[in-house]
């Protein structure tokens, strides 16, 4: 009876070691998907900053070279119409 306890006893040590290990290893999973995710978003954040300087800048060109706006209108069976 002893000898099955103390069986009993290392078999579920080695299980809850396994299973720490398998917790941990997730751990670092999270935390490597989390800086991705901060890493993405802030990408996203530059790119909007970026976005909006080359919309301004485009519309300071077109202002300053006094272009003829020009807008193309799409229907979807006909050809793109100029105005």
């Amino acid at each position: 009876m002893a000898h099955k306890v103390a069986w009993e006893v290392k078999k579920r040590s080695e299980e809850k070691a396994e299973l720490e290990n398998a917790l941990n290893k997730c751990q670092q999973a999270l935390y490597l998907e989390r800086d991705k995710i901060l890493t993405a978003k802030t990408q996203v954040d530059t790119l909007r900053v970026k976005q909006m300087q080359n919309k301004r800048q485009i519309l300071d060109s077109l202002a300053a070279s006094n272009s003829v706006e020009q807008h193309v209108y799409y229907d979807r069976n006909t050809a793109p119409e100029k105005i």
